[in-house]
C-alpha cells in the first residue's frame, strides 16, 4: 500500500500555501534590506564602496522571490526550482560568513537554519505540485524524458 499522506513542514497550512507566505516574507525582508544597505549607512560606516554589488546580489534574489511567488501561486515547478537552488547558494554563502566572521556567528546559524527549514518548505510544496495532476500544456515546469 503506497503512503498518500504528504509531509508538511509549516504547522498551520499546505506546503504550497506556505511556499506562498514564505515567498511574500522573503520579497518583504529583501527589499527592506536592499533599502538600508541603499541608505548609504552600512558602505559609510565600513568605508566600503559595495553599493553596485549589494543592490545587483538584492535584485537578483528579489526576482527569485517573485518567481517562487509565481511558482506557488501557479503551479509551476521549476521556478521552486530555481528558488531552491538560489537557497542553496545563500546557504553556502551563509557558511561561508560564518567561519570568516565570528561576530556574524549568530546571525549566520539562525540564517542558516531559516533557509533549511523553507528549502524544505518549498521542496514539499514542490513534490505537491508533482502529485497533482496538472496538464503537461498548461505546466511550464514540466520535463518530460
Amino acid at each position: 500500500m503506497a503512503d498518500t499522506h504528504n509531509k508538511e513542514y509549516y504547522c498551520c497550512a499546505t506546503n504550497l500555501t506556505a511556499a506562498k507566505i514564505i515567498a511574500l516574507i522573503c520579497v518583504t525582508q529583501r527589499t527592506l534590506e536592499l533599502c538600508y544597505f541603499n541608505d548609504n549607512l552600512i558602505h559609510k560606516a565600513l568605508n566600503l564602496n559595495l553599493n553596485d554589488y549589494i543592490i545587483g546580489v538584492f535584485a537578483v534574489y528579489i526576482v527569485v522571490d517573485i518567481l517562487l511567488l509565481i511558482g506557488s501561486l501557479l503551479r509551476i515547478r521549476i521556478f521552486l526550482l530555481i528558488w531552491l537552488f538560489f537557497a542553496g547558494i545563500s546557504m553556502v554563502l551563509a557558511m561561508i560568513a560564518m567561519f570568516s566572521n565570528y561576530n556574524g556567528f549568530g546571525i549566520c546559524i539562525a540564517s542558516l537554519f531559516w533557509d533549511a527549514w523553507t528549502c524544505g518548505l518549498v521542496y514539499g510544496a514542490y513534490s505537491d505540485i508533482c502529485k497533482m495532476k496538472v496538464p503537461k500544456d498548461r505546466n511550464p515546469g514540466h520535463f518530460s524524458a
